[in-house]
């Protein structure tokens, strides 16, 4: 397991499993192992196995998440997800992971308020502004995200997908003019 042969490591922890070895670092090591190895349901079984032992970890509660959600079971990932935040509500991987989860569902007022506090612990985050970004411009609300645009552009201006996202929220906010050049940018370096 330490040397991330995972396939392998599978064998000698289930057999140590098989042989009443069920002490959390097994199990834990074994589901690790199932989700490296693409395993994730069988991943979060295992990791259900301990959660008494562990209901009071936010890291726990997290990779639970993120296993569920990687096996589809994103209402269970949504409530470990959940659980992970009450324990740590400044852990911005779950805020991240949280927000992306609803804004999937096309909650995105709740995804923004994740964001936002994960924009508030990691202020130049990247990520974290793309978020944020993302949620105001799918609720419409261009004043709030046009600051991280302008940001997000000014760090990587020949973003294409960013700089037409910039131009449609000049225009929403009826910046003809100033959203027409930007759109006449992205045409000047990518015709179609």
């Amino acid at each position: 397991f330490k040397l991330k042969q995972y396939p392998q490591a599978i064998t000698y922890l289930e057999r140590a499993m098989g042989n009443g070895v069920a002490e959390d670092p097994v199990v834990l090591a074994l589901g690790d192992s199932y989700a490296k190895t693409n395993n994730y349901q069988r991943a979060a079984q295992l990791y259900a196995t301990v959660a008494g032992a562990k209901e009071n970890q936010a890291t726990y509660w997290y990779n639970l998440g993120a296993l569920r959600e990687r096996s589809g079971d994103s209402a269970g990932a949504e409530e470990a997800y959940r659980k992970a935040l009450l324990i740590d509500d400044r852990d911005v991987d779950t805020l991240n992971n949280l927000g992306l989860l609803l804004y999937k569902r096309g909650n995105f007022t709740e995804a923004r308020t994740h964001f936002e506090k994960a924009l508030g612990l990691t202020p130049t985050s990247a990520r974290a502004q793309r978020n944020f970004v993302a949620a105001c411009v799918s609720m419409g609300d261009y004043q709030a995200a046009f600051p991280y645009m302008k940001k997000m552009l000014a760090a990587n201006p020949k973003d294409k997908d960013l700089r037409l996202d910039y131009a449609a929220a000049l225009f929403q906010m009826g910046e003809s003019e100033n959203a027409e050049k930007e759109f006449r940018r992205v045409l000047a370096a990518d015709k179609k």
